[in-house]
């Protein structure tokens, strides 16, 4: 098996054990939700994000893997059978607090743009749950969109595009014309003292 191999069945077991704590979470008011010591703690955009990029990169799994994957996805969409209301609520809940987490993180890179590529999965979450909640029965609120709107054309002004910023294995995942902030990084902004 190779590494990127290894990097794909590491994210689906982290996916794995989020979805064991799936529907106790969502009943609960907590954001994130601890799972495992080595593990990142469950929240609805960790667990939307990994389905997203293990479907995409599914053909580099085993085939043992590609039935664990498909499980994985029924699980999650078993958890939200009769829970559209909470789960959309939930969601929004969490959008607005990474839409905070990331409007705190480009303001940190106008003076550390190398920080920038350890708090990018925070873009990429919010992207997950703006398209989970695009899709019917849910609805995405506007001022949701216009925020992030705002946040990209500021980050857009000072953007300097480059290479994908994650591990390659990645990257077919998530291709540039729609995740332009995975390839490249902010300029730094001098700022007088």
């Amino acid at each position: 098996m190779n590494e990127g191999q290894n990097a794909l069945l590491h994210d689906l077991t982290i996916l794995e054990a989020m979805l064991d704590e799936l529907p106790e979470y969502l009943m609960s008011d907590a954001t994130r939700w601890p799972i495992q010591a080595d593990m990142p703690p469950l929240t609805i955009g960790g667990c939307l994000m990994r389905i997203h990029r293990l479907g995409k990169l599914q053909a580099q799994l085993p085939h043992l893997d590609k039935n664990r994957y498909d499980q994985a996805v029924l699980r999650f969409e078993d958890a939200l059978i009769e829970k559209v209301v909470r789960f959309e609520k939930r969601t929004h809940q969490e959008l607005h607090a990474r839409l905070g987490e990331w409007s705190v993180c480009l303001r940190e890179t106008y003076i550390q743009p190398k920080r920038y590529i350890d708090k990018v999965d925070i873009r990429v979450v919010i992207e997950e749950m703006m398209l989970a909640l695009q899709k019917k029965p849910y609805h995405l609120e506007q001022q949701v969109v216009q925020q992030i709107d705002v946040l990209d054309k500021n980050l857009k002004n000072r953007w300097h595009p480059g290479e994908f910023v994650w591990d390659v294995v990645w990257q077919s995942a998530y291709p540039l014309q729609n995740y332009w902030w995975l390839y490249g990084s902010p300029v730094a902004i001098a700022v007088a003292s």
